[in-house]
């Protein structure tokens, strides 16, 4: 076996130390020299911010310490809009979401995780690999696997408990997985990414096996700096984010970015009309729970709907969406000619 390579910056690890300093954390069994789990974390996210890949920003906007509740078992839990999320603090428990559980992958015996930070529980599966659920502020949770040398698995099997009726679907263009309950999301899952400890992509992807997800990351070729980082994005929401951006005029601007499944839904993965169904019904009801103020104006919801049907490229909106209210409220945007030319946030 080819030895192991440790690549990580020591300015990275500076600023993790200033961090997290007195925070415990997981070294690799087999080197006491590998970084822990939560340097290696933040060495991806501010790649992944220096590039522009924000699904890999890990450490970003994670569940506020004072919103978690802590269970006697190590688990974290944290409500949001409708919803509840756990993350187990043994690794035979599932990650719940709403009404779904995932089993994480995590070796062959039962292990107790280690909290490594406010959001972060930390599992060694004593197997080459390390599992590391990040618990994010809107209840999605990033199911990191840190993966120290070519001993590792390959192959990453996170079984889920869906309600009845609800099978798991992989869009293989995208790489999005969702599944569906009618015109409610139950689940969605980001498309699978991988990266090693020099920022290069290791190949990687989604398998559906059942109510099984699998990941394959192909890790063992000779070019791979060690450790791998890979997950699986799990949530509910159909945005990842919905903000006030300000007021201007007298009344406030709402920003709406959609989830990655949320972005999928929209163009087209179960279906262009039901798409627009699900973001123009369930969508809007998740927007108008989480920030009240989107029902006080007519114009809010006409300017919604225009970017659920036309935003579906930078230029026309993409998946960040910006609500103004002091935009005037517009019934008939879809003939009146006005909505496209401004890109929905007409005069």
């Amino acid at each position: 076996m080819r030895s192991k390579r440790w690549i990580y910056a020591a300015t990275t690890a500076t600023v993790a130390v200033v961090v997290f300093a007195g925070l415990p954390a997981v070294a690799n069994a087999e080197d006491s020299d590998a970084p822990q789990p939560l340097d290696t974390l933040q060495s991806v996210t501010e790649v992944a911010a220096s590039t522009n890949a924000p699904e890999r920003e890990v450490l970003n906007d994670l569940a506020d310490a004072d919103q978690i509740r802590r269970g006697s078992d190590g688990s974290a839990s944290l409500s949001t809009e409708g919803s509840t999320t756990v993350v187990p603090g043994t690794s035979d428990e599932p990650i719940t979401i709403g009404n779904v559980a995932i089993d994480i992958p995590s070796g062959e015996t039962a292990v107790q995780g280690e909290r490594v930070g406010d959001a972060v529980i930390s599992f060694d599966g004593a197997n080459g690999a390390i599992t590391v659920p990040v618990l994010k502020d809107d209840g999605s949770v990033q199911v990191t696997t840190i993966i120290s040398d070519e001993s590792a698995p390959t192959s990453y099997d996170y079984d889920f408990t869906l309600p009845a009726g609800a099978t798991l679907t992989l869009d293989t263009e995208s790489g999005v997985v969702v599944a569906m309950d009618g015109d409610t999301l139950v689940i969605g899952v980001a498309p699978a990414w991988a990266v090693d400890a020099s920022g290069r992509a290791v190949p990687t992807h989604y398998e559906i096996h059942g109510s099984t997800l699998r990941q394959i990351v192909d890790h063992t070729g000779d070019a791979v700096a060690y450790p791998v980082v890979a997950d699986p994005w799990l949530g509910q929401q159909l945005f990842s984010k919905i903000e006030y951006a300000g007021w201007e005029r007298g009344a406030w601007n709402i920003k709406l970015v959609t989830s990655g499944w949320g972005r999928s839904i929209q163009l087209g993965v179960l279906g262009w009309s039901q798409g627009q169904a699900i973001l123009n019904g369930a969508g809007w009801a998740e927007a108008v729970g989480r920030v009240r103020t989107l029902s006080s104006r007519a114009t809010y919801y006409q300017q919604y709907q225009c970017h659920v049907l036309g935003a579906y490229t930078p230029a026309s909106g993409g998946p960040s969406w910006d609500l103004e209210g002091f935009r005037a409220n517009r019934p008939w945007w879809r003939t009146d000619g006005g909505a496209y030319p401004s890109k929905c946030n007409w005069a």
